[in-house]
């Protein structure tokens, strides 16, 4: 189904919804809310309309990625018990892992169907499909982090903060990496 732009509004904002769902899920396994649930929750909602007008307003990567760093970090310190140290670390992470999430979803897709990288951009039906299974992939790879994060206790010590503080900066890294080459080298192209 031939996506107008319209369409595409409406789903990008369907999948910042979901993101919502997501991220405060996530939040709340790690985390005690500064007030209630319905409060937190409204503010992840907020916060991730005002990511999705930014993506909409300017359509840009770079403007896209800081502001949900930006973003996820003032939502996990305004909503829940954490410090500003944690909501960076945890933002840096989300942000990180979502977007490997997306692109490896994205490869699989373009190589199994032999399609454009971006095809989904323009076809409904295809970017539903791959919408879901990056946010399941998503979701999966939290929740097995945040299992293993809350069995992590607080005084492991200095050697552990460092090693943790490794896998965001490395996923990070990985993950603008790949943004970069698929902007500036694949944006049509097929993997084989």
């Amino acid at each position: 189904v031939q996506m107008s732009q319209t369409m595409f509004y409406l789903a990008t904002y369907f999948v910042y919804v979901l993101n919502t769902f997501i991220v405060f899920w996530y939040g709340h396994r790690l985390f005690k809310y500064k007030k209630d649930a319905k409060t937190a929750f409204l503010v992840c909602l907020i916060i991730n309309t005002i990511l999705w007008f930014l993506m909409v307003t300017f359509r840009s990567f770079p403007v896209n990625l800081l502001s949900t760093v930006i973003l996820f970090a003032v939502m996990l310190f305004a909503v829940l018990k954490c410090d500003w140290k944690l909501a960076i670390f945890n933002s840096i992470l989300l942000t990180a892992i979502m977007d490997i999430c997306e692109y490896i979803v994205m490869f699989i897709v373009s190589a199994f169907f032999g399609i454009a990288l971006n095809a989904a951009d323009k076809d409904l039906i295809l970017f539903v499909e791959e919408t879901f299974a990056s946010k399941f992939i998503y979701f999966t790879f939290l929740a097995m982090l945040s299992s293993f994060s809350r069995k992590r206790n607080a005084k492991d010590g200095w050697i552990s903060s460092i090693l943790l503080t490794i896998l965001p900066a490395t996923t990070f890294i990985v993950s603008l990496i790949l943004r970069y080459q698929h902007v500036k080298y694949v944006t049509d192209a097929k993997t084989d």
